[in-house]
């Protein structure tokens, strides 16, 4: 990023390591599934306003052309729309936003008859959905503080970036 002239800045307000050290971990996946969904909630969801006010302060201090960030990262997304700058939405690992075609990620599932993996699928799907839509009110509110709609599900903040790079 830095050779093509990209700017770093660290996240100030939304929840980030402080540290190499182990005690500083955001997610903890090492501690099973059930603390990872938790820690996701808590850091990538719940911290929305955070997240999009360190975010339109980097827009704001830089002359940005776009916004890249990790697609769980709704809130950058958030602030790139407030500040109408395109927005590209970067999945480092096998795309997870459930989408007709795509199977389920996570369950290590390989494909299956196609009438039985289209439910398999839809299934996994909603099940992914209704884990973002925990988030769903804090993002409306933080959309409706800065004078845009309210989304339907969360992950069509997602869905709705300019580019998506997998």
């Amino acid at each position: 990023a830095a050779a093509n002239g990209c700017d770093f800045t660290s996240w100030t307000d939304a929840p980030h390591r402080t540290s190499r050290d182990r005690s500083a971990d955001l997610i903890r996946d090492y501690l099973g599934p059930r603390q990872q969904m938790k820690d996701v909630r808590q850091y990538f969801l719940a911290s929305g306003p955070a997240w999009t006010s360190d975010t339109l302060r980097a827009i704001d201090d830089h002359d940005v052309d776009l916004v890249m960030s990790e697609f769980m990262l709704l809130w950058s997304g958030v602030a790139a729309e407030i500040r109408g700058v395109p927005f590209v939405s970067l999945s480092t690992f096998p795309y997870a936003v459930p989408s007709a075609g795509f199977p389920p990620l996570g369950a290590s599932l390989v494909p299956a008859p196609k009438p039985l993996r289209r439910s398999r699928d839809r299934l996994f799907g909603a099940l992914s959905e209704m884990f973002y839509d925990r988030s769903k009110k804090v993002l409306n509110q933080v959309r409706e503080t800065h004078g845009l709609p309210a989304v339907r599900h969360p992950l069509d903040q997602v869905r709705a970036a300019d580019a998506l790079v997998v």
